[in-house]
């Protein structure tokens, strides 16, 4: 099912959202594919993760791990906080992510897993600098 990337907050924020059911194949796709975006990345400080919508995950364990490489190797290129808020109200979703947060602690991203998305948004709004 579609995961789609766009751009947020005047462009200093990114919005992944899934529908039904979300591979790993999918996720490391549009991961790959935020890097080709013709978006300035060193004003990108925060990325939203809209998993609402999805049903069920569909991801094996090296898939996680590629994820997690891509993801951090993005985050490494940034020269400033990195936030990440996650919006994943299915509990295996939730648990899902929560592998993710895990293995991707060592990336010095700070990323938190909301059940809602009004929550993971007002916490974004809270957290990312000020300026």
């Amino acid at each position: 099912m579609p995961y789609l990337t766009g751009l947020i907050h005047d462009g200093t924020g990114i919005l992944r959202t899934g529908k039904g059911v979300l591979t790993g194949a999918e996720i490391l796709e549009s991961a790959k594919a935020a890097l080709s975006l013709p978006i300035d990345l060193s004003r990108v400080n925060h990325t939203l993760m809209d998993l609402s919508k999805v049903t069920s995950f569909k991801i094996t364990d090296e898939e996680m791990a590629k994820i997690v490489q891509v993801a951090s190797h993005n985050v490494f290129e940034q020269n400033h906080p990195y936030f990440i808020a996650i919006a994943a109200p299915d509990d295996s979703i939730f648990k899902a992510c929560q592998v993710f947060r895990a293995m991707e602690q060592a990336s010095g991203t700070t990323l938190q897993i909301f059940r809602s998305l009004a929550d993971a948004m007002a916490w974004l709004h809270t957290s990312l600098p000020k300026g």
